[in-house]
């Protein structure tokens, strides 16, 4: 089961322009009756193939199915040559569809030539199949086409913009409104000051002028529906023991991947002037009393949602907020407390809080976290996203968490 496919290139990556793009493609595809060479296949021997069978003129018959232009064209320039070498290619079909891999998968056609191999990838998981690449071949180029506009310069704040839904040209049609300025970049994360200071960190390194930025502090599923909406390239969340397999799934099942940024242990936060501050540990006998924390989920979370770590133990005061404004108040005015990453941005908090290690030998669940990012699946990041995850990981790899 082959496939020929378009491999993404180092100029994918960096986020070619459509000027770049048709440019490679049109060195690919630049073939006239004037430029006709010799092509040498003595190296294949195709007497040894195991695809297709052998037809009464003696070559090896071979089914496929290419688009029409430019892979059928560039079949029929090398026909000679394949027939020279013993080969037939025979097009059952010069328009691929969201069929061709399936049919190449359980053998209806030999192999297929149109597809990029990030989405070839992409289905081998989602289906099950097993095509592998047969060989690199021209990346297409890819425009933006109006029948109302003629430059990018008129299109509005609030026009609707399609782009294709699949692993490949999602990427390459975000990246062209990005380069043109017409992408704005957002991030949504849990409630977590180092997320809020590296895109602070971010803005000031730019012409913010240039660009339209969003961050939205929100609850777990809101991150995850943002990013899937595409209202968000990024959001920052944490994985647990406890809650793993089921955000994993939630994030296969619409499409997302998680990216490791950092593991920590569990901190109790608090306000420096509670009874506790000055304690090298922590445990939930000492807790006893004193008002647990904890950001709203909203009526359709679980336990797997919750913001913090060992939100399945029994708490006796329990209050819920919804953002960290009321959190850091509450800390102050009732002496709660929160179980947190310990990892707090003082510039934003402010210096009224400490993390103290949480220890409690025994508490069975393990009380650490991953924190990490996610994105949709196989996306590559916008030259923006990335500078935010260079200025998360900066922060976290240089900053210790917040232990009086």
């Amino acid at each position: 089961m082959l496939a020929a496919c378009g491999q993404t290139t180092s100029t994918d990556n960096s986020g070619a322009s459509q000027e770049s793009s048709n440019e490679n493609a049109s060195d690919a595809l630049a073939i006239t009756d004037t430029q006709v060479h010799d092509i040498d296949l003595s190296a294949y021997d195709i007497s040894q193939s195991k695809l297709g069978t052998v037809n009464s003129d003696g070559l090896r018959e071979i089914t496929a199915i290419a688009d029409l232009t430019p892979h059928s064209e560039l079949l029929e320039y090398v026909e000679p040559a394949l027939e020279a070498a013993g080969l037939k290619v025979v097009l059952v079909a010069t328009a691929a569809d969201a069929t061709t891999l399936e049919k190449t998968q359980n053998g209806e056609i030999d192999f297929n030539f149109y597809g990029h191999w990030p989405y070839v990838n992409d289905q081998n998981e989602t289906n099950g199949f097993t095509i592998v690449n047969a060989g690199d071949i021209h990346v297409e180029p890819i425009r933006a086409y109006s029948d109302k506009y003629t430059s990018a310069d008129e299109i509005q704040d609030g026009d609707v913009v399609a782009i294709p839904n699949d692993a490949t040209n999602e990427y390459r049609a975000l990246k062209i409104l990005e380069n043109q300025g017409l992408i704005t970049f957002g991030v949504s994360t849990l409630h977590y000051s180092f997320a809020v200071k590296a895109f602070v960190e971010l803005a000031e390194s730019l012409d913010t002028a240039k660009y339209d930025f969003a961050i939205r502090e929100s609850r777990t599923l809101d991150v995850i529906e943002d990013v899937r909406k595409k209202r968000s390239e990024i959001g920052i969340l944490y994985l647990n023991d406890f809650n793993r397999v089921f955000i994993k799934k939630l994030l296969r099942q619409k499409e997302l991947e998680f990216h490791h940024l950092k593991s920590c242990r569990a901190y109790v936060y608090l306000w420096k002037k509670h009874p506790l501050a000055d304690r090298t540990k922590i445990n939930f006998d000492d807790l006893k009393g004193y008002p647990c924390l904890s950001f709203e989920q909203g009526d359709e979370s679980s336990f797997y949602m919750a913001e913090e770590v060992l939100s399945t133990e029994d708490y006796d005061r329990v209050i819920k907020a919804c953002d960290r404004a009321t959190m850091l108040n509450l800390m102050k005015g009732l002496n709660g407390y929160t179980l947190c990453s310990g990892i707090i941005c003082e510039e934003l908090n402010g210096d009224d809080f400490v993390a103290v290690p949480f220890e409690d030998d025994r508490i069975q669940t393990d009380s650490s976290m991953e924190i990490g990012y996610i994105t949709g699946k196989h996306i590559s990041l916008s030259s923006i996203g990335q500078m935010y995850i260079d200025e998360i990981i900066k922060y976290l790899e240089n900053t210790a968490p917040l232990v009086f």
